[in-house]
C-alpha cells in the first residue's frame, strides 16, 4: 500500500461503507504516534449508491475491483 501511494501521489479512496475508510486510515498507522511519513493528497468519497457484485463478497480486494469497474462503466456512459 505504501509503495502504491508513493507512486500515484494523489488518489481518491471510494468506499460504500464508513468502516472501509476507517480501515484504510488505520493501515497508514505504523506504530504508536507514527504513520507513513509521506501521505500524498488523499480524498475520501463515501458513496452508498454504488451498485456492484463482487466475485468474492466482503473481500477487500474483490470489492475494490468491483467498485472500480462500477465507476469505469459509469464514466463511459
Amino acid at each position: 500500500l505504501a509503495q502504491y501511494l508513493w507512486e500515484v501521489g494523489e488518489c481518491t479512496i471510494i468506499a460504500d461503507w464508513p468502516d472501509d475508510i476507517k480501515y484504510f486510515c488505520e493501515s497508514l498507522i505504523t506504530g504508536p504516534g507514527q504513520m507513513l511519513t509521506f501521505i500524498p493528497n488523499i480524498k475520501f468519497v463515501l458513496d452508498t449508491g454504488i451498485d456492484y457484485e463482487s466475485a468474492v463478497p466482503h473481500n477487500a480486494l474483490h470489492d475494490a475491483m468491483a467498485i472500480r469497474d462500477f465507476y469505469l462503466r459509469r464514466e463511459t456512459k
